[in-house]
């Protein structure tokens, strides 16, 4: 849906309007000339994602099924940034490849790349859109450290457990997957999700009295439809906050923001 484009508070960037353009990296694209040369890694996309008054618009690697990748993305466009995905075939090893090792040494998805600055983590990607957009942020340090609070909890009981649940369950091998790792890691979701929905009663979001990325962090695995033991219905309050995060004007499912689908592969 079209947006009006106008100027952020903090760095004159237009809001973005119109359907995300998706880069498909190629062997002729600097996303080549990376891997050889290892100078500077924005250069990675010298010429990709012009906008029409010729700024760059932010670009996103990454690809759908990533809830990691989905909470950055998801973050710059509640925020209304000029932002475009570009697609990794993490599914054929681009993630491997030196060309996207120089990008990100880590060699995961979310990497966010603007101008000279490139960000990795999903986390470190929302706070820098929070804090560039004035948007999904604190109002004060208190805030702040309530949102990294939510973030951190998100990394390390909520996304860092199903995220390895649903790909053993949906995405690994039949021959690779085993039940007792994939119980264990449900049971320990499950104990995480027990205390989202507790903390969720009686509050429309996590912090403060309006969306921010903590909202947007802890979300980023749950409206993905594979199983990984999770079942929104089984928690009233997780289950009515994500109808709130569903109806923010700009919401899209992760397969509809980015690139990549498991229908892709069938």
């Amino acid at each position: 849906m079209a947006r009006e484009r106008l100027a952020s508070k903090k760095q004159g960037r237009p809001v973005r309007g119109g359907r995300n353009r998706v880069r498909r990296p190629d062997a002729s694209s600097p996303w080549a000339v990376v891997g050889a040369t290892a100078k500077r890694r924005e250069n990675i996309a010298s010429d990709w994602g012009k906008v029409e008054n010729g700024t760059m618009a932010i670009r996103l690697y990454c690809f759908g099924e990533s809830g990691n990748a989905y909470k950055a993305a998801l973050s710059l466009e509640l925020a209304g940034l000029d932002w475009e995905p570009v697609f990794v075939d993490f599914f054929h090893s681009e993630t491997r490849k030196p060309a996207f090792r120089a990008l990100n040494p880590m060699g995961e998805v979310p990497v966010m790349v603007e101008d000279e600055i490139v960000l990795t983590q999903s986390g470190v990607i929302q706070d820098y859109v929070a804090e560039t957009s004035g948007k999904l942020g604190w109002k004060d340090a208190a805030e702040r450290r309530e949102i990294l609070r939510w973030i951190l909890f998100d990394n390390h009981k909520n996304s860092g457990v199903a995220g390895p649940a649903r790909f053993n369950m949906n995405f690994l091998p039949s021959y690779k997957r085993s039940d007792a790792v994939n119980a264990f890691l449900i049971a320990r979701h499950t104990a995480a999700m027990t205390v989202l929905d507790r903390c969720l009663e009686g509050r429309d979001w996590l912090v403060g009295e309006r969306p921010t990325i903590a909202d947007i962090a802890n979300c980023g695995y749950l409206f993905y439809e594979e199983p990984f033991g999770f079942d929104r219905k089984d928690f009233s309050n997780i289950d009515a906050w994500l109808d709130r995060i569903a109806a923010l004007p700009g919401w899209k499912h992760p397969y509809e923001l980015m690139p990549g689908s498991p229908a892709d592969r069938a």
